[in-house]
This record gives C-alpha cells, structure tokens and sequence, in this order.
C-alpha cells in the first residue's frame, strides 16, 4: 500500500498517465496530476476527486518541459 505516499504523474489527464493516476490512488497515493489540456485536466481530476476524494488530487495545468511553468 502507498497510502501516506505522494507521486506526480505528468501526461495524468488520459492514456496511460490516467491509469498510472488511477493505480496510485487505488494503492492509497495522493497525487498531484499535470498535463497540457485544460479540458481533459479538470474532467479527469473532478472525477477522480468524486471516485477518491478531492483530499487525495490536484491538478497542474503546465508543460512540464518548460521549467518556468513547473
């Protein structure tokens, strides 16, 4: 278990980034999400939120090669 654990997944909002987000947090992670789309950032996290609890997500719309923006 992970729980009392955080992680960052950059490219969290679909993919293989949603399902590595989805996987930490089944295991008791909280995580911080970071992604280029706005849209599908706060889809996501607002659903993960409601499936997890808003305790356990964040959300970072940036590009994470941009150092400015992380």
């Amino acid at each position: 278990m992970l729980s009392e654990q955080s992680a960052v997944v950059t490219g969290g909002a679909q993919g293989i980034g949603l399902a590595t987000s989805r996987l930490l947090l089944q295991s008791g992670a909280k995580v911080a999400i970071f992604d280029l789309s706005k849209d599908k950032l706060s889809t996501t996290c607002d659903e993960l939120k409601s499936e997890f609890g808003a305790d356990r997500v964040l959300s970072f719309h940036c590009d994470v090669t941009d150092e400015k923006q992380v």
